[in-house]
């Protein structure tokens, strides 16, 4: 005699799991996508101490930051189409690279700022 709550057909059962399982990887990895932004502050509590020699320097390590981070920007829109298509998940939806270069422009406003207040020399 077969009981009245039979199991489900084992195929369809895997099936079932494997699907679930699949939607679960591709829910974590979409959240995942791309780097976390490490924005840098726009004033800093010791900007009163720094001297010019330290703001120029400062600026300066900035800039080359941008353009480390615009290059970065540059290869990662490359490989997007194919990454798309291939893997939507691997796509940087948190814009990291644009958050820290907008952050680093900011502080390197700010830094201009201190530099014509104490009348620095380029």
């Amino acid at each position: 005699m077969r009981p009245q709550h039979a199991p489900p057909d084992s195929a369809i059962t895997r099936l079932s799991l494997s699907a679930v399982a699949m939607l679960g990887t591709a829910i974590m990895l979409v959240a995942c996508g791309g780097r976390q932004a490490n924005p840098v502050a726009v004033t800093n509590d010791y900007d009163a101490l720094l001297s010019c020699d330290h703001l120029r320097a400062e600026y300066d390590v900035n800039k080359r930051k941008i353009d480390g981070l615009r290059d970065e920007q540059r290869l990662e829109s490359r490989t997007a189409s194919g990454k798309s298509a291939a893997a939507p998940f691997l796509n940087d939806f948190k814009q990291g690279q644009s958050k820290e270069i907008a952050a680093l422009r900011h502080r390197n406003a700010a830094l201009e700022n201190l530099m014509a207040e104490r009348s620095c020399q380029n």
